[in-house]
C-alpha cells in the first residue's frame, strides 16, 4: 500500500478506511487500463481503415453482429421460455 504513505488513519477507523482506499485505488486502475485498452482498440482500427483493410462500414456491421450474437445468448440462458416466443 504504498499509495497511502504519510496518510494518518485514526486507529479505531483503520481497517474501513483502508478498505474504502483500496477499493478506489483499485477502481481507479481499473478506469486507467480500460481507457488503454480503448486507446489501443481504436488505433487499431483506424490503422486498419487508412490502410484498406477494412472499411468502418464493415467494422460497425461486424460490432453489430457480435452485439446481437451476445444478447441472443444472453437472453436464451437467462429466460429459456423467451426461445419460444423468438421462434
Amino acid at each position: 500500500m504504498d499509495y497511502l504513505q504519510g496518510v494518518v488513519i485514526p486507529p479505531m477507523r483503520n481497517r474501513a478506511v483502508t478498505e474504502i482506499l483500496d477499493f478506489n485505488f483499485i477502481l481507479s486502475n481499473m478506469k486507467e487500463t480500460d481507457y488503454k485498452n480503448t486507446l489501443a482498440v481504436t488505433a487499431l482500427i483506424e490503422l486498419l481503415t487508412d490502410k484498406g483493410v477494412i472499411t468502418k462500414k464493415d467494422f460497425s456491421a461486424k460490432a453489430q453482429e457480435i452485439e446481437c450474437a451476445d444478447l441472443a445468448g444472453i437472453i436464451s440462458r437467462c429466460r429459456p421460455s423467451l426461445n419460444k416466443k423468438l421462434e
